[in-house]
């Protein structure tokens, strides 16, 4: 698929997430059963998958889903065409407008050469992988937050009350400066963990971690003293603002959200702390 992919031929989409698994990459129902019979004749080299995926990001458009199933002990991660029988795809939207998908397998028969690695590394791949899109999304909020205060400064320049810019009241000005401090916070935390990820260094997730859930906790914040400042046009479909501010919050709960990074972030203390 790689090929077709690269060449735009091709959309893909992971289907990670289940109803209970509140970001534990672990918790999934989703099972894979090596053998299948298909036309009467069974097929030892081929697996059945069975379960629910949930808010699959591009899930809708994609012609390919990679999917995690419980093989065994293990996991196991599967490229399933969405023209496979037994698939169903539910197509939805999030807040900000991104469609997704719920992903329906009933029995859905896959080859063996749709295993896309060795079961006992399928995890590890998967956690990199996730450690990877939170990076890239995070650094997608931090543009998102530089972008709603330039838009803020810049009104605040230009709208006038009592005779004069807006901008000129200390009041504003220093909910601007929050706004710029808390953005500085986020853009160090994201070099941090992009050094300490891209160097493999054993601190790597927990740069992470602080970053997402500083990330989810600012985000939101600057976002809203953005539409504070714009007033009710910052709400309007005549401005971005209520858009960036709803992407913003989509954001925090995509890939774990600023509670559950902060509650992983503690834990991986305690964890690097005992070693």
């Amino acid at each position: 698929y790689l090929e077709k992919i690269l060449a735009g031929e091709c959309q893909a989409a992971l289907a990670y997430l289940e109803r209970r698994s509140r970001h534990q990459l672990e918790a999934i129902d989703c099972s894979a059963i090596k053998g299948a019979i298909k036309s009467a004749i069974k097929n030892d080299d081929a697996y059945t998958i069975s379960g629910t995926k949930t808010l699959v990001l591009n899930g809708a458009a994609a012609d390919v889903i990679i999917v995690s199933a419980k093989l065994g002990e293990q996991l196991g991660l599967f490229a399933v065409p969405t023209d496979s029988e037994g698939l169903s795809i539910e197509p939805m939207k999030l807040m900000d407008g991104q469609p997704i998908a719920n992903v329906i397998l009933r029995g859905v028969v896959v080859s063996e050469d749709q295993l896309l690695c060795a079961p006992e590394n399928s995890m590890a791949l998967l956690q990199s992988i996730i450690s990877d899109v939170t990076i890239a999304v995070s650094a997608q909020a931090v543009g998102a937050m530089e972008y709603l205060l330039k838009a803020s400064v810049e009104y605040c320049n230009t709208r006038k009350q009592f005779g004069q810019p807006i901008g000129k009241f200390q009041a504003l000005q220093h909910r601007m400066v929050d706004m710029y401090t808390a953005i500085e916070q986020c853009r160090s935390l994201l070099v941090r963990a992009l050094c300490s990820s891209s160097g493999n260094e054993p601190q790597a997730e927990l740069d992470i971690a602080a970053l997402k859930a500083m990330v989810g906790k600012h985000g939101r914040a600057v976002a809203e003293e953005a539409v504070q400042l714009h007033g009710g046009m910052g709400v309007t479909e005549e401005l971005d603002i209520g858009d960036y501010l709803k992407r913003l919050m989509v954001i925090d709960h995509l890939f774990g959200d600023a509670d559950w990074h902060r509650a992983r972030f503690a834990e991986l203390r305690q964890v690097a702390i005992a070693a």
